[in-house]
Parts: structure tokens; C-alpha cells; sequence
């Protein structure tokens, strides 16, 4: 999994895509003219079409996978076969994160999956942890204003409070 800043140009788009050997693009319909660019102006990895939020009434745009269509599906074939995934954790990416480029072009962090968890473990330490339990009418409200994109964003501010 590799998280594309939607501030990028198409061609960082390509990029990262072609960098990653990303076989599949997740987008909404929003950014679906840029990602339709970066792809074509590219060769890349992709063994599917791209994959469009519906984020609205509006039909996702031809020749893409409509998101919830997709998940719906594998929700289908998950309860006819159990076919689960077989991972190691210990050695098998899970995030694919690209750093700012200071020092040149981004360049991407391979992250897995038991580092993933153990990042989670840490930040859920009691002696570190910066919230609290929703207990009664209590609940932590976030502010999130790092994006999602970005390492910090998505541990500390999204992962966390999950």
C-alpha cells in the first residue's frame, strides 16, 4: 500500500505508481482525471483497471472498478471460500510510505507489517499514550490536520485512534 499526495502532478503520480509497482490505484472521482493521466502517460505495473470511490449520486467514470462494487463483491466471495492471505509478518511490506524527496526525488520506505503494529503497541503504552478511553459520554475528537499521505498523518493521527 502506497498513499499518493493528491496535491501531485500527474507525473509525480506516474512516478510513484511505476516506482512502487503499484498494481492497482485507489481514487475518487475527483482526482480520477489526473490518476486517468499519470496511468497512460506511464508504463506501469497495473493489472487492474483504476478503482473509483463514489463519493456522491454521480456514476463512477467508464472503464473504472466502482470501489464499493468491489468490496461488496469480495465480501460475497470471502463467505464462500475463507480464503485468507498468507503473510509474514515480520519480513512482507504493508506500507510503502515515499519520503519527501530533500534530498533528492521520494523515494519509498518499506514498512511491515509487524513494524505497523508494533508503532501501534507503542503509541498505545499507557505511560505515552496521549488519550483516553470513550467511556460514557467521553470521546477523543481529533483534529487531524496532517495528511493522511504523509507517515506522520496516517500513524500518529489516523492509525492510532483506531
Amino acid at each position: 500500500l502506497t498513499l499518493l499526495n493528491p496535491a501531485y502532478t500527474p507525473f509525480e503520480m506516474s512516478r510513484q505508481i511505476h516506482h512502487s509497482d503499484a498494481c492497482a490505484v485507489v481514487t475518487i472521482p475527483e482526482k480520477y482525471p489526473a490518476v486517468s493521466e499519470a496511468i497512460s502517460s506511464n508504463k506501469t505495473s497495473l493489472r487492474l483497471p483504476p478503482i473509483v470511490i463514489p463519493t456522491g449520486s454521480e456514476p463512477v467514470p467508464e472503464s473504472t472498478i466502482n470501489f464499493s462494487e468491489l468490496i461488496a463483491d469480495g465480501i460475497v466471495e470471502f463467505e464462500k471460500t475463507g480464503e485468507q492471505l498468507t503473510i509474514d509478518p515480520a519480513r512482507d511490506t504493508f506500507l510503502l510510505p515515499y519520503s519527501s524527496g530533500t534530498t533528492g526525488l521520494p523515494k519509498g520506505v518499506e514498512l511491515t507489517h509487524k513494524c505497523i503494529v508494533s508503532n501501534f503497541h507503542q503509541l498505545r503504552h499507557p505511560e505515552y499514550s496521549f488519550s483516553h478511553p470513550a467511556i460514557g459520554n467521553h470521546q477523543d475528537v481529533v483534529p487531524a490536520f496532517l495528511p493522511f499521505y504523509h507517515i506522520y498523518g496516517l500513524t500518529v493521527c489516523l492509525q492510532y485512534y483506531l
